[in-house]
């Protein structure tokens, strides 16, 4: 049995669902799923490569301090997270500024623990400060270091 559409029969033409059916041969819809397999597998990688390609973009242009802080955070393990993280940081970075400013001038040398080591926190704060568009005087930057220095250590200097 044939059956046959109405007046807007479209493609189908005077061929039934049935009909199409049967004219087609399994090369043919072979094909067509191979066709259809490599392109539903093609878009995730194209997509992937992509968003790797963003990501790494997106990671390339910040500072050395947010770069260690973005691409560790595992959070963000995507282009479109990491833009969000980033711009929610950005909106609230009057909160953090004052916080890092407030960790740097607080910042204290000790005795017992090796001066490299101590060291690096002023400079890692010092890049984040950076990274926030806060300047601050390299020579300042040294002398509160100095300045930070046990008084075992004045002699030296």
């Amino acid at each position: 049995m044939v059956e046959r559409g109405g007046e807007d029969e479209g493609i189908l033409g005077e061929y039934s669902r049935g009909e199409i059916c049967s004219l087609n041969d399994h090369e043919a819809a072979a094909t067509i799923t191979d066709q259809q397999t490599a392109l539903s597998k093609a878009v995730p990688e194209k997509w992937l490569q992509d968003d790797a390609l963003c990501r790494r973009t997106i990671l390339n242009h910040l500072s050395d301090y947010a770069f260690h802080y973005y691409s560790t955070e595992s959070k963000t393990t995507i282009g479109r997270q990491l833009w969000d993280a980033i711009s929610e940081d950005i909106r609230s970075t009057l909160g953090v500024k004052r916080v890092v400013v407030g960790k740097y001038m607080e910042f204290r040398i000790v005795e017992e623990k090796s001066i490299v080591k101590q060291v690096e926190q002023p400079n890692e704060i010092f890049d984040c400060l950076a990274a926030f568009r806060v300047s601050v005087d390299e020579m300042f930057h040294f002398y509160n270091i100095i300045n930070k220095l046990h008084a075992s250590w004045k002699n030296v200097a």
